[in-house]
C-alpha cells in the first residue's frame, strides 16, 4: 500500500481497520505518517474496547480528503459505541459533513435514531417505527464489522417489538409474578427502573399497595420517559384511586394505548354514575388489553371499566 500523500488508499485502510479483529498490524502500517498511525492505533483499541476515540486532526502533509475520511470512522465509533446516542448528533455537527459519504452518513443516522428509540423504550407519538424498519432494508452502506452487523439486526428486532406493545408487555408480565426473580431478562425489566417496576407490580398483585406505591414513585423519580415510566404511573394511579387520593393527569408523551386508562380512572372519580352508564355503551378501541398486565383481577376489572370494556368484550386494536 503506497503511502505517498496523494496515493493513500483510504478505503482499504478503513476496511482493514473496521473488519474482523486483527492480531497484528500489516507491514505497510509502519510506513504511515506518525500522527495518522497513532490515531489508527487509538481507533483500533477503541474498537476492541467498544468505546469512542478522539477526533483526528490532519496535518498539512496529508491529502485534503484525510479529514473527511477520518471523520467517517470517528462517527462510526460514535454511532455504535457512544454511551448515549445523542452524542452522535454533537459529533456530526463538528464533522466535515461536506466531505462525508452520504450513504455512510445515512446508515449512521439510522443507527442513532434506532438506538434512541430502543433506549427510551417506546415509540413516541408521531414516530413511525415501521418506516424506520423499512429504511433499514434499503440502506446502501452496511458496516463490514460483524459485531456492528449484529447490532443493527438487533435494533431492527427491538423496533419490531416496540411496535407491538402487547408483545413487549406480555413478555415482561411473565416475569412480574411472585416470587420476585433474581435475574430478569425481559426488554422492559432490563431498562432503567425496570427491576423496581417489576417489584412494584408484584406488590400490587399481592395487594401490598403501600410497597407498590413506594416502588412506583422510586421508578418515576429516576425515569423521565418511556414505557417503564408509563407502567409505573399506571400502578401509582391505581393505588391512589383505591385510597381515594387526588389523581394526576397523564404525563406528557404517555403511550397512546395506555393513556386512556389514566383518563378513564380520572373520569370515574369525576362522574362515577354517568361514567358507568357510558362505559356500557363505549366501544373499546386502540388500548392495551388490560388482561395482559400482571395485576390482580380486581385491578384489571377497574382498568376495563375505566376504558369501557364490558366483561365479555374483547379489545379492538387498529
Amino acid at each position: 500500500m503506497s503511502t505517498g500523500t496523494s496515493l493513500l488508499n483510504f478505503s482499504a485502510i478503513r476496511d482493514w481497520l473496521i473488519s474482523a479483529s486483527q492480531d497484528e498490524f500489516p507491514q505497510w502500517f509502519r510506513c504511515l505518517d506518525d500522527s495518522l498511525r497513532h490515531w489508527l492505533e487509538q481507533v483500533r483499541n477503541s474498537l476492541f474496547a467498544k468505546t469512542t476515540a478522539p477526533r483526528f486532526t490532519p496535518i498539512s502533509s496529508l491529502p485534503p480528503t484525510t479529514g473527511g475520511w477520518a471523520d467517517e470512522i470517528w462517527l462510526m465509533l460514535m454511532a455504535f459505541n457512544a454511551t448515549a446516542p445523542a452524542e452522535f448528533a454533537a459529533a456530526l455537527g463538528a464533522s466535515q459533513q461536506s466531505q462525508l459519504d452520504p450513504e455512510i452518513l445515512k446508515t449512521l443516522r439510522w443507527v442513532c435514531t434506532a438506538r434512541q428509540l430502543v433506549e427510551v423504550g417506546q415509540l413516541e407519538e408521531g414516530c413511525h417505527g415501521e418506516s424506520l424498519i423499512a429504511d433499514y432494508q434499503i440502506l446502501k452502506w452496511r458496516p463490514c464489522r460483524p459485531e456492528w452487523v449484529v447490532a443493527m439486526a438487533d435494533l431492527v428486532a427491538k423496533l419490531r417489538q416496540l411496535i407491538d406493545l402487547e408483545v413487549m408487555v406480555a413478555e415482561w408480565a411473565a416475569e412480574a409474578i411472585p416470587p420476585m426473580r433474581i435475574v430478569l431478562q425481559s426488554h422492559i425489566a432490563c431498562h432503567t427502573g425496570g427491576r423496581e417496576l417489576t417489584e412494584s407490580y408484584i406488590c400490587a398483585r399481592q395487594h401490598r399497595f403501600g410497597n407498590a406505591y413506594t416502588m412506583a414513585e422510586f421508578v418515576l423519580r429516576g425515569t423521565q420517559s418511556g414505557l417503564v415510566r408509563d407502567l409505573a404511573f399506571l400502578v401509582k394511579t391505581i393505588v391512589r384511586f383505591k385510597n381515594n387520593l387526588p389523581l394526576e393527569s397523564p404525563p406528557p408523551g404517555m403511550h397512546r394505548k395506555m393513556e386512556p386508562f389514566i383518563t378513564g380512572i380520572i373520569a370515574l372519580v369525576a362522574a362515577p354514575k354517568t361514567n358507568i352508564i357510558n362505559q356500557r355503551l363505549a366501544q373499546p378501541a386502540n388500548v392495551l388489553d388490560p388482561n395482559i398486565l400482571p395485576l390482580h383481577q380486581n385491578e384489571i376489572a377497574l382498568l376495563r371499566r375505566a376504558v369501557g370494556i364490558p366483561p365479555t368484550c374483547a379489545v379492538i386494536n387498529d
